[in-house]
Parts: C-alpha cells; structure tokens; sequence
C-alpha cells in the first residue's frame, strides 16, 4: 500500500510541475475563436490580459491550473469587438464641409468659412 501511495504522489507531483498557471480559466463554454477555420472551444487559458490556450476543458484544466476557474454553463462567449462605428456615407459628406472643430470666436469662424468658400466642392 506503501508503494501505490508513493507512485501516486510521484505521479502528482510531475503532473502538477508540467501544468502552466494562467491568472483565469473559462471552462463549460461554447467560446468562438475566429481563427481560420472559426472554429469553437469549451474552455480557454488567460494569462496576463491574453488568451494561451483554446481547446476542450478536459484539455485545457488538465495542462493549465489557476485559482480562478469561472465555470459558463454552456454559455456563449465571443471576441473582443470593436465598433469604431463610422456612418461611411455621413463620413464622406463631412469631408465636404468646412471643418469648424477648434474654433474659438465669431471671427475665427467667419476666417474659415471665407477661406473654405474659396474651394468648396458644394455650393
């Protein structure tokens, strides 16, 4: 009984050493990678700010330990979007008016808009 404990702890101990810590684990989710084949994941690795490692949860609790594991129940989880939520076609157009951003008296604005008629693509 002796030896089964001690092979036991041995194998424990080299399990533990070869798991990476991560400050976070999402596992139990259905996460969207985006990568080239916009393949999904249940679980995900989070060490300082960036994402280490996607894959199965069995995968992912087995190679990485943390003190924070957030377990998802199955939820959803997408990237990161960034919407600079431009209006394309107001975008254009702006680029035809004469631009007033900074102005800071009547006659300043008076300046600009004399100098700006001088080209103005419209009436």
């Amino acid at each position: 009984m002796k030896k089964i404990i001690s092979i036991l702890t041995v194998f424990s101990s080299i399990v533990l050493i070869a798991q990476k810590n991560a400050d976070l684990i999402i596992t139990n989710a259905k996460i969207y990678t985006v990568n080239q084949n916009f393949d999904t994941a249940e679980s995900m690795a989070i060490s300082n700010g960036k994402i280490v490692a996607v894959g199965k949860s069995t995968d992912i609790l087995k190679n990485y330990k943390s003190s924070k594991v957030q377990d998802l129940h199955g939820k959803t989880v997408f990237p990161g979007l960034i919407d600079a939520h431009c209006h394309f076609t107001g975008y254009a157009t702006d680029k035809w008016k004469c631009e007033l951003w900074g102005t800071k008296s009547w006659d300043e604005v008076v300046a600009r808009i004399s100098e700006y008629a001088k080209t103005a693509p419209k009436e």
